[in-house]
């Protein structure tokens, strides 16, 4: 409840900042050699307001750079104008879905995509994948599930595998 009082959104495609908190500090494979930047550049399509602002609070006390939209035409949008390292998308919203969004956006669609949805079954899950998801969480998800994505996402996004 704490979080939901602290934190709210501010403006179409912006969330509330709060003070950053470390995330990751370096990679930690042997097979890495570049540090991992401690945030990454996320945007957040979810169309229920409260789970919006908790999830933007929760990522930006983690590091990250967060934008957000509430439907899919607005998503579109503003990624239309920046894009994303990473997209946490909702699969079922009001003007259209998750799925449709990351097809349309082609080569302006994130790099790494994370689905979350109330839809849980196999074929949901195998949509996702078609779609371009990595992976497809089922809410209510643990948040350690996702930081644990988000640092995956990290590590493929900015660690280079050394030369020889």
């Amino acid at each position: 409840m704490l979080v939901l009082l602290r934190w709210h959104q501010v403006g179409v495609g912006q969330c509330s900042r709060g003070s950053p908190l470390p995330f990751i500090d370096n990679c930690t494979s042997g097979t890495y050699t570049a540090a991992v930047k401690p945030n990454l550049d996320i945007f957040v399509l979810e169309d229920h307001e409260d789970t919006t602002s908790v999830l933007c609070g929760i990522l930006q006390d983690w590091g990250h750079e967060v934008r957000s939209a509430r439907t899919v035409s607005a998503a579109r949008q503003l990624l239309s104008l920046r894009k994303s390292e990473v997209l946490l998308s909702d699969i079922g919203l009001p003007d259209g879905n998750g799925w449709e969004l990351l097809e349309a956006l082609g080569p302006r669609a994130p790099t790494y995509a994370i689905a979350m949805s109330g839809y849980g079954r196999a074929s949901d899950h195998e949509r996702s994948l078609r779609a371009g998801y990595r992976h497809h969480l089922v809410k209510p998800f643990e948040m350690d599930a996702l930081r644990r994505l988000l640092f995956d996402a990290a590590v493929e996004l900015h660690c280079r595998k050394p030369t020889i």
